[in-house]
């Protein structure tokens, strides 16, 4: 179980699309099935149009070839034809027995019984998880109280330096409250201990908190 909770723009959708491919790609003599999930329809076949597209370029490494060849593209395609599942649009005996391992995006937006495996009702633990920090904290509770009982690593990611924030006016207010204000604080209070670089925090709010990296305190 892989859990991840990074801001907006840090790559967390990337790296998710990267372990499906590498995850499909491992296991493609075996046909293992995926399922992929976020938190609504579009993203959802978002996410499997970029992991077909990521098998490609796998491929077309491996075979040396610097552009897409139509004949390889039906080969990628007639591999993994039923290797991607998105549930929503699969009758439940599937879940049962065709899928093996999950892929949560933005999972902090979707409500708790999306979280829940459609038949046993239980957390999925064969997954990853990410998602960008949310208000929506019923949903991130679910799985960082499943984290932290089953010593489970929660890893965050945040390039957003001061310097990179002020280039990006745009996204100011919400790094400033939803990453670094508001989930900060989430994990602090639920005693939920992160490594995190030193030159990734705001300057102003380095003395605010004390996070540990190695032997090092912040």
């Amino acid at each position: 179980m892989y859990v991840e909770i990074s801001p907006r723009q840090s790559g967390k959708t990337t790296r998710l699309i990267s372990a499906a491919v590498d995850f499909l790609y491992e296991n493609r003599d075996d046909s293992k099935k995926i399922a992929i999930v976020s938190h609504n329809i579009p993203s959802t076949e978002h996410l499997r149009i970029e992991i077909r597209k990521g098998l490609i370029l796998k491929h077309m490494t491996l075979t040396g070839l610097l552009e897409p060849d139509p004949f390889l593209i039906q080969v990628v395609d007639a591999i993994y034809a039923t290797s991607i599942l998105k549930p929503k649009l699969l009758p439940s005996f599937f879940y049962n027995y065709e899928v093996d391992y999950w892929f949560f995006d933005e999972f902090a937006y979707m409500t708790p019984n999306q979280l829940l495996h459609p038949i046993y009702g239980n957390i999925i633990e064969n997954a990853y998880y990410a998602t960008s920090p949310s208000t929506n904290n019923r949903t991130i509770d679910i799985i960082t109280t499943h984290c932290q009982n089953n010593g489970i690593q929660i890893n965050f990611n945040n390039p957003w330096t001061e310097e990179r924030i002020q280039e990006q006016s745009g996204f100011n207010t919400y790094f400033r409250n939803e990453v670094i204000g508001h989930w900060l604080d989430y994990m602090t209070s639920h005693g939920i201990s992160i490594e995190i670089k030193k030159e990734n925090l705001i300057n102003k709010l380095i003395k605010r908190h004390q996070f540990t990296n190695g032997d090092k305190k912040f």
